[in-house]
């Protein structure tokens, strides 16, 4: 016990030491310092790590949107995130690599910005640089803050302005500068101007500047000139008038009208009419989704980790309760409180998209590992300690290979050679109904890469003038009865494969000819195995594939090619990862009465694949419903119950 309470009181001693340490030092001083080249080292080594790993090109999700919004200038879906667009907009500048990878770039910086605030966060914690560097380093290579520091997203910049945010805090503390209160303000202002889950820990943070400091913060003079900072972050709002106004491609706001801006900016958008389906969750979805949270920083960090976890919160519980006190509630905000107020459904869909919703209790976590490892570190003499130190570098090591093949998306490619695939499919002056996020990456290729600018995206979004001569109409998937109700120049429409799309027709009469299958040249490039098998988007768009090759398969048979029928046939059920595809296939070989053995379990597994993936709000755009899959197996295996 005595040398537990030696070893505590050493921490808080050295902890003590560095926020006594002179807040202004020479450049000399600066550079000599060996805090200094750890604060390098965790910046650089993240980045180092991020930049082998970038993805090459437009990913799936947002990428598309995202990129062509920095490019443009453009206001991408709500809350438009201003912050993030000017940004990236300088990365674009940037005379390497294309568009595209200058603006992933944006994503790595800041996730490396993001590491080195972590350990900025936990040196003045604890007051040890490895264990501060084995914490940041930490956050470096977890699995989800990782994987999105590597594509153009939002999320690495809104975990940097959290931390930035807390650290501020903790400089307050120890050196009661009011100057961190001002900068505690910008940073939140600032962190709201590029997404709305910052404001979520406000509540937190003024808790944790008041107590007990609440006479020196409540000043008038104080609170005018911290509220002063607060506008100038918010100000970054006026971004989205003065853009709207320019009509840039994106524009999902609109015209630029209070109202339109205030919707924009509240995300009222996916809450009013037949978005409210997706709100549709309770209490209990909430809380599934809160329980998936914690299962997500398992996987982020391993289950190993949570032995370092614990021992920081002893450690912190001992030497900091404020800052412990403060995580906690961040932590819990982010992963139980966000997942209550968002009440979406609890599926594996939104579970899928909730993922990169926990970052910021990624970085709590980082924080907790390294007081953690401090503590461990302190129960041992110094030659020992040096093999602890290495040990704990092996094991972020070790995450990181765990992690690298989910997260490297140095060859990813799929995305842009299928959106090349499908634009080389259509005719002349194209326009493509905008029914998926797949949309974001014809976005990016037609207004961005220059690709077959012809090609327009349907919908004054994306910059679409309609003309009289506005071109065929064309669809990732047939038309539903659900975009019928969507659009009302669809009413009566119906639809026919072309390529990889499906051209919209003047009535409802569905146009199946597999003779009449028009085959594009070179053929779709064929996606390798799935890394994350929640992908929702990755299963569309190899859904897409699948469709492609299961009609391709349909012509080949029935002119007279039986070898190339049973290849492309192959190919489209190896990708068949979504019910439609499975279900398409099942009627071509019901149609061509081949392959008769495979029908009934295609249908059993598209009746599986709907069952894990069911979504209500996107269950309305299903090519295929349940019903549909459910009455063609009681056509051909009567006796057998579906389940």
């Amino acid at each position: 016990m005595t040398t537990s309470t030696s070893s505590i009181s050493s921490l808080k001693e050295r902890s003590r030491h560095y926020a006594t340490q002179a807040e202004r030092r020479s450049f000399i001083d600066w550079i000599s310092d060996p805090n200094s080249w750890f604060s390098i080292v965790s910046f650089l080594g993240p980045l180092l790590l991020y930049m082998f790993t970038l993805a090459p090109t437009v990913t799936l999700e947002d990428s598309g949107e995202f990129i062509t919004a920095a490019y443009n200038l453009g206001i991408p879906h709500p809350p438009g995130y201003p912050l993030w667009c000017i940004l990236a907009h300088l990365f674009t500048w940037i005379p390497v690599g294309n568009i595209a990878e200058r603006v992933h770039l944006f994503s790595a910086v800041s996730a490396a910005g993001t590491c080195l605030v972590t350990y900025l966060i936990c040196h003045r914690l604890t007051g040890d640089r490895w264990a501060s560097l084995i914490g940041a380093w930490a956050l470096g290579v977890s699995r989800y803050f990782w994987s999105q520091a590597v594509i153009a997203e939002v999320y690495t910049l809104n975990a940097l302005m959290i931390a930035l945010a807390v650290w501020s805090i903790l400089e307050w503390k120890a050196t009661k500068r009011i100057g961190w209160i001002y900068n505690l303000a910008l940073m939140v202002g600032l962190g709201a101007a590029n997404h709305f889950l910052v404001l979520l820990f406000t509540p937190i943070y003024a808790v944790w500047v008041l107590v007990p400091d609440w006479r020196q913060i409540l000043r008038p003079r104080v609170l005018l000139i911290a509220t002063s900072f607060l506008v100038l972050g918010l100000s970054l709002y006026l971004y989205l008038p003065v853009r709207a106004y320019a009509h840039p491609v994106p524009n999902m706001m609109g015209t630029g009208t209070l109202e339109e801006i205030r919707d924009h900016v509240l995300r009222t958008a996916y809450s009013t009419g037949k978005e409210t389906i997706r709100q549709g969750g309770d209490l209990s979805d909430g809380l599934k989704h809160s329980a998936s949270a914690f299962r997500r920083h398992l996987e982020a960090f391993t289950p190993f980790i949570l032995l370092f976890v614990a021992l920081g919160m002893i450690q912190l519980f001992r030497s900091n309760r404020g800052y412990l006190a403060a995580s906690i509630a961040i932590w819990l905000f982010n992963d139980v409180l966000t997942n209550v107020l968002l009440k979406e459904r609890f599926n594996t869909s939104w579970d899928f998209v909730h993922r990169v919703y926990y970052i910021p209790a990624d970085v709590i976590w980082a924080t907790w590992i390294a007081a953690g490892v401090a503590l461990l570190f302190q129960f041992f003499s110094e030659p020992s300690r040096n093999i602890i130190r290495i040990a704990a570098i092996a094991g972020i090591v070790g995450i990181g290979i765990s992690n690298l093949n989910f997260c490297n998306r140095r060859n990813e490619v799929f995305a842009e050679q299928l959106g090349q695939d499908i634009l080389r499919g259509l005719p002349k002056n194209s326009r493509i109904l905008p029914n998926d996020d797949l949309v974001y990456v014809i976005l990016y290729l037609t207004k961005v890469a220059g690709v077959r600018p012809d090609v327009q995206i349907g919908g004054p979004h994306f910059g679409f003038k309609p003309t009289k001569e506005d071109g065929f109409l064309y669809s990732f998937t047939p038309v539903t009865p659900a975009w019928r109700e969507y659009l009302e120049d669809l009413a009566n429409a119906g639809w026919r494969p072309a390529g990889l799309m499906y051209q919209l027709t003047p009535t409802k009469a569905i146009i199946e000819r597999y003779e009449q299958f028009k085959p594009i040249d070179p053929p779709p490039t064929v996606p390798g195995p799935m890394v994350d098998p929640n992908d929702v988007m990755d299963r569309f768009a190899r859904a897409i594939v699948a469709n492609y090759y299961a009609r391709l398969g349909a012509k080949e048979f029935v002119t007279g090619n039986k070898e190339g029928a049973e290849k492309a046939w192959d190919i489209a059920e190896s990708i068949a990862d979504k019910p439609y595809p499975c279900y398409q296939l099942a009627t071509i070989y019901r149609d061509l009465k081949v392959r008769t053995d495979r029908i009934e379990p295609l249908l059993r597994k598209a009746l599986e694949l709907h069952e894990q993936f069911f979504d209500p709000a996107a269950e309305r755009f299903a090519p295929v419903s349940k019903e549909e899959i459910e009455q063609f197996l009681g056509q051909i295996a009567p006796n057998t119950p579906a389940k």
